[in-house]
């Protein structure tokens, strides 16, 4: 006697059922299609005629995700059960946007179920990811940026155990300009400490050194009172809107590449964005363990008056090809160092030049700076949020902010 039975993935991997699956995503996209309904009535009542309104010039390649396809949450194998068989499933915020070129949503959400969100903790999470590795690892190859959210996590401690889960090796933070706090051991430390007045400008980490992590990891203790969003872009999407705009700019910085120079002091000066030290810059204490460095790097350096030093790293690529998507990435801190790396130490517009010690075209880096701004998603934290990405293909910036905030990192290779 045959008898018809719901095909289940193995406890571990996947814990729902085929039709239990249809149900989730039928239910997320009804919310978020009641949610766009919503928005688009309190919006015709603000402003007459608004489903008339043109859409943004130029070749914008994201849009606002509306919902979630069956078979990309199927895919993307994230309807799982930790050890204890909490489940796990792709949850919706409003600032998703999604991705025409790679066809994925951006972020990808993951959290519990509601029924269960008591139930988690840092512990459970790390369990799940631990058993979940490849799922999450194809996840952030495809999406660029996963976000987890609602898991009950509270402190640094909670953070740590979660990203030693990943069995990522803790990347050391040598050759950065921001002023930072270590917090749990290697693994966990603050954020850039910057004034909350400051906005600091997308980047990849560190890509202004030849070394750099592979993933950077953002988390939440306490959200800011108002502001203080990680803004994420991804950089093929800077790169091909740059390509149609400005192609002699992308021609000149992906054929010669660029140096960055900056002026550092001594000490850390904590009211400056890039104020980190040479000391700690480059973790030594002398002058002559600091060229020994700078001369590994492949850096050239010019000692200054009251112990100052100025560094200018080697050639460096603006462009790097991603394999896992096939896309070409703005990989860079162009706009970072362009705009953002003036104090009293640092001239804007001085900080970068190509490979040849040529000026970058003003104007198309402000362009770049306005791509990313038209194209990033940037939500509000929640305490306990933890923000997965891939540096490799998604910038990130910090927004000012009001009231305390504390965001903790955590960089790996």
């Amino acid at each position: 006697m045959h008898q018809n039975v719901a095909l289940a993935r193995p406890i571990g991997r996947l814990c729902l059922t085929a039709p239990e699956r249809k149900t989730a995503v039928a239910t997320f996209n009804r919310e978020r299609n009641s949610r766009h309904r919503r928005v688009r009535a309190t919006r015709a009542a603000v402003i007459p005629n608004s489903d008339k309104l043109s859409p943004i010039s130029g070749p914008t390649l994201s849009k606002k995700i509306r919902s979630i396809p069956e078979d990309d949450a199927q895919n993307m194998n994230l309807f799982c059960v930790s050890p204890r068989g909490l489940s796990v499933a792709p949850i919706g915020i409003p600032e998703q946007k999604f991705n025409t070129n790679l066809e994925a949503p951006f972020p990808w959400v993951v959290g519990p179920t509601s029924c269960e969100a008591e139930s988690w903790s840092s512990q459970e999470l790390a369990s799940f990811i631990r058993m979940s590795s490849k799922e999450i690892q194809r996840g952030l190859d495809r999406h660029g940026a996963i976000l987890f959210r609602g898991f009950g996590l509270s402190t640094p401690e909670d953070f740590a155990a979660v990203v030693k889960a990943f069995a990522w090796e803790p990347f050391p933070y040598v050759g950065g300009n921001a002023v930072r706090t270590n917090v749990v051991g290697d693994y966990v430390f603050t954020a850039n400490e910057a004034p909350s007045h400051r906005q600091i400008p997308f980047h990849h980490e560190l890509a202004q050194t030849p070394s750099y992590p592979t993933k950077v990891l953002f988390f939440c203790q306490v959200p800011a009172e108002s502001g203080g969003a990680t803004p994420i872009v991804q950089s093929n999407i800077v790169y091909e809107r740059l390509q149609a705009l400005h192609p002699d700019f992308i021609e000149q910085v992906e054929s010669y590449g660029v140096r960055y120079v900056r002026t550092m002091s001594m000490e850390d000066r904590e009211a400056s964005a890039i104020g980190r030290g040479w000391k700690n810059t480059l973790n030594v204490d002398t002058k002559k363990d600091a060229e020994s460095k700078l001369q590994e790097m492949g850096c050239e350096w010019e000692w200054l008056s009251e112990d100052h030093l100025k560094q200018t790293s080697p050639i460096l690529p603006a462009v790097k090809h991603h394999e896992p998507s096939g896309c070409k990435q703005f990989f860079n801190q162009v706009v970072a160092a362009y705009n953002g790396w003036q104090d009293e130490l640092n001239a804007p517009g001085q900080a970068v030049v190509d490979g040849r010690g040529l000026p970058l075209n003003e104007e198309a880096v402000g362009a770049a700076a306005n791509i990313m701004d038209e194209e990033c998603v940037a939500f509000k934290y929640q305490v306990g949020d933890v923000l997965l990405l891939d540096n490799l293909t998604v910038m990130h910036s910090r927004h000012s902010f009001t009231g305390p905030r504390r965001i903790l990192a955590s960089l790996l290779k």
